[in-house]
C-alpha cells in the first residue's frame, strides 16, 4: 500500500513538473509574442514617421497670389490675377497653366528663409492707402500641418513678397503670364490705356485711310519719304529714360496702301507691383488696308514685347520690337518683329 502511495506521489510530481515546464515554454512564447508585436509596432511607427516625411515633399509649403487694384474690366482682372504653390520638394507651379519647374537650391532656400521669416513673425504688413493698390495674399504651411496667413486688401505691402515673386517667376515662360486675352485682343489694350493717354482705337479709322490722311494727323509716317520723323526721336527718348511713350507709325506699301501701327510702352510702375503690365511694349498692327495682301493677312493684330532697340543688319539698320535681351535679336526669331528699316 505505501509503495503504490508512493508511486502516485511520485507520478503526480512530474506531473507537476511537466507542467511547469510546459508553462514556461509557452509564456516564452508569450514573451516573444509580446517582443515580436512591439518590433513590429515601432517599425509601423518608423514607417509612418518615413511616410510622413516622404509626404511633405507632395505638400505645399508657400501659397502666394495677387490680385489688382482699381478700376477695370473683367478680361484685365482676370488676366492680371496671378497664384503660384512652392512644394517641400522643391518644385512651384503658375496656378494658371499648372505649369511645373524645379526651383534651384539657392532660390529654394532663399524662400525656405522667407517662410521660416513668416512662421516667427518677422515678415511685416506696412500699410499704405491706395484703392489702386494690388491686393497680395501669402500662405505658409509648416511641416506639422501649422498654417500661416498674411494679407493685404489693397491696403498695403507685405515686407519681401516682392524678392520671392520675382524669384518664382523668372521660371515661367512670359507668354504664361500675357494669356490669348491681350493678345488676341487688341480692343483690351485700347479699353486699358486709351482714354489714359488718349489713343484712339486704331480700327476706329476709315477703311480709305491713306498715308496723306496720316501726314495731317501728325503721324511718323514711312515711304518714299518720311514725315514727322522728329515724333521717332522724341518716343525713343522717353524709352530710353523709362517714360509713358507712344507713337503711332504708318508705313506705305509699294502700292501705297497704309499699314499702321500703334507702339505704346508702359515703364515698370514702382506703384504697381504686378509683373503682368510692368514693363511692356505693346504693338498693334492693323494692315486691313493692304489690298495687295491674302484676305486672311488683312487683319488687326496685338502683340507684347520686352522692349523696342535700333538693331544693325546685313542689309541696314532695322526698328524692332523684341522679346528677352536686347543682346540677342535675331531678325529670324519670332521674339523679333520689324517695324521698320529706317536706313
Amino acid at each position: 500500500m505505501k509503495k503504490k502511495l508512493k508511486n502516485k506521489c511520485l507520478i503526480f510530481l512530474l506531473l507537476c513538473i511537466f507542467a511547469l515546464v510546459g508553462c514556461g515554454k509557452n509564456q516564452d512564447k508569450m514573451d516573444k509574442t509580446t517582443e515580436a508585436k512591439e518590433t513590429t509596432e515601432d517599425i509601423i511607427d518608423d514607417t509612418t514617421t518615413e511616410s510622413a516625411k516622404d509626404d511633405n515633399s507632395d505638400r505645399v509649403m508657400l501659397y502666394f497670389g495677387s490680385q489688382p487694384g482699381g478700376d477695370m474690366s473683367l478680361e484685365e482682372f482676370e488676366a492680371a490675377t496671378i497664384s503660384y504653390n512652392v512644394y517641400f520638394s522643391g518644385t512651384a507651379v503658375y496656378n494658371k497653366s499648372d505649369q511645373t519647374v524645379k526651383l534651384n537650391d539657392e532660390d529654394f532656400e532663399k524662400i525656405e528663409s522667407f517662410c521660416d521669416d513668416v512662421i516667427s513673425g518677422n515678415i511685416k504688413v506696412t500699410e499704405d492707402n491706395g484703392a489702386d493698390l494690388p491686393s497680395f495674399d501669402v500662405t505658409v504651411y509648416d511641416k506639422n500641418g501649422g498654417v500661416y496667413e498674411l494679407n493685404t486688401y489693397s491696403n498695403g505691402w507685405i515686407e519681401g513678397t516682392d524678392e520671392i515673386i520675382d524669384i518664382v517667376m523668372s521660371y515661367f515662360e512670359e507668354d504664361d503670364y500675357v494669356d490669348d486675352v491681350t493678345e488676341a485682343d487688341y480692343n483690351w489694350f485700347y479699353e486699358t490705356y486709351g482714354v489714359e493717354y488718349g489713343i484712339n482705337n486704331i480700327d476706329e479709322l476709315s477703311r480709305d485711310y491713306s498715308v496723306e490722311n496720316a501726314i495731317e494727323d501728325g503721324c511718323f509716317v514711312i515711304g518714299a519719304m518720311v514725315h514727322n520723323d522728329y515724333l521717332y526721336d522724341e518716343f525713343m527718348k522717353q524709352y530710353e529714360n523709362e517714360e509713358i511713350a507712344y507713337i503711332r507709325v504708318v508705313q506705305s506699301t509699294t502700292e501705297g496702301d497704309a499699314i499702321i501701327y500703334d507702339i505704346f510702352y508702359r515703364p515698370e510702375s514702382k506703384e504697381w507691383m504686378d509683373a503682368f503690365y510692368s514693363e511692356r511694349l505693346f504693338v498693334v498692327v492693323d494692315s486691313t488696308r493692304d489690298k495687295f495682301a491674302a484676305e486672311d493677312d488683312r487683319t488687326i493684330t496685338m502683340r507684347i514685347f520686352d522692349g523696342v532697340a535700333e538693331y544693325e543688319g546685313d542689309t541696314g539698320l532695322y526698328w524692332v520690337a523684341y522679346r528677352g535681351n536686347v543682346d540677342d535679336i535675331d531678325l529670324d526669331s519670332d521674339d523679333t518683329f520689324v517695324i521698320a528699316h529706317i536706313n
